[in-house]
């Protein structure tokens, strides 16, 4: 947690944003602590995340990058580490669209799936569902 709390301390020039590239193999103890300290550095931060081999933590690499409006990924073991990277490189290098928000104009109680949209990058495809009342 050291690196973070070091990143959290030392802000981006004025008008910059950060983009921080994680690679991780394993699991930690104390992800919630994690997330949290991303969490407040999330208005000038993105974690692209990269789950290395066969058990990475999955709450840790889908929660860094959702919790900055970054992306994960997970990589087979044996495979060309450099294809993912490159794929996140471009993401980091473009704007997202944050905060969707669906108004469905049904007239009926509706609850949206997902209920938090993640980030949407450029030729990126989201759906959304709309779950009624049938009432």
């Amino acid at each position: 947690m050291g690196p973070l709390q070091w990143i959290e301390q030392h802000s981006p020039n004025q008008g910059r944003a950060r983009q921080i590239f994680l690679l991780t193999d394993g699991e930690i103890s104390n992800v919630t602590a994690v997330l949290d300290l991303c969490r407040s550095m999330a208005s000038s931060t993105r974690i692209f995340s990269f789950g290395l081999g066969k058990s990475p933590s999955r709450s840790l690499v889908k929660g860094l990058a959702r919790s900055t409006n970054g992306r994960f990924v997970f990589v087979p073991p044996n495979s060309n580490v450099d294809v993912y990277v490159g794929e996140q490189l471009q993401r980091a290098l473009q704007p997202c669209i944050t905060n969707i928000h669906v108004n469905w104009n049904l007239g009926v109680n509706v609850q949206t799936a997902p209920k938090q949209s993640p980030p949407v990058y450029l030729n990126d495809r989201l759906i959304v569902y709309a779950l009624t009342d049938d009432k």
